[in-house]
């Protein structure tokens, strides 16, 4: 179920937040364990906040994860990504993943091995670079950020 708090959304349990209220940055913040249906409903959601025709730069923020999700849940990503590729790709500028957790890169890069995406999409140990590679990403498809950092407010959310 989702509901609305502070301009961002939320989804059951396990807590999947979803902000769009700094455009063109959708920041998701994910939980400490998934479940394999929350991509879906993570995607459903999406299709119901994100306005056709936007362009966003999303950051997701993995540091609340406290373990490498399972095969089962990687699986589900990778399908749930696929079914929605198409409506992903309209909206999607460019796609940055926070975590501290040099495993969890891994494990991203192969889910980004089995699963490529037509967007650039990069992993970064700090939320900072993460936020200034979106940043030029942005720019270089000629859209303008504002100027407040939308990774402090994601971190002190998320922590």
């Amino acid at each position: 179920m989702w509901s609305v708090e502070s301009n961002a959304t939320l989804i059951g349990v396990p807590e999947i937040t979803v902000d769009v209220s700094q455009p063109p940055f959708c920041v998701i913040r994910h939980p400490n364990q998934h479940h394999t249906e929350d991509f879906e409903a993570l995607f459903e959601h999406l299709r119901a906040v994100v306005a056709p025709g936007s362009r966003w730069a999303v950051l997701v923020d993995l540091e609340r994860m406290a373990t490498v999700p399972t095969a089962g849940v990687r699986e589900s990503v990778s399908k749930a990504i696929l079914k929605n590729i198409d409506f992903i790709s309209e909206f999607t500028v460019c796609e940055a993943r926070v975590t501290s957790r040099p495993l969890m890169r891994g494990v991203l890069t192969v889910i980004d091995w089995t699963t490529p995406r037509p967007w650039p999409v990069k992993n970064f140990g700090s939320g900072v670079v993460a936020e200034n590679w979106l940043r030029t990403r942005l720019l270089a498809a000629g859209i303008a950020a504002p100027e407040r950092r939308v990774w402090d407010v994601a971190s002190a959310v998320s922590r």
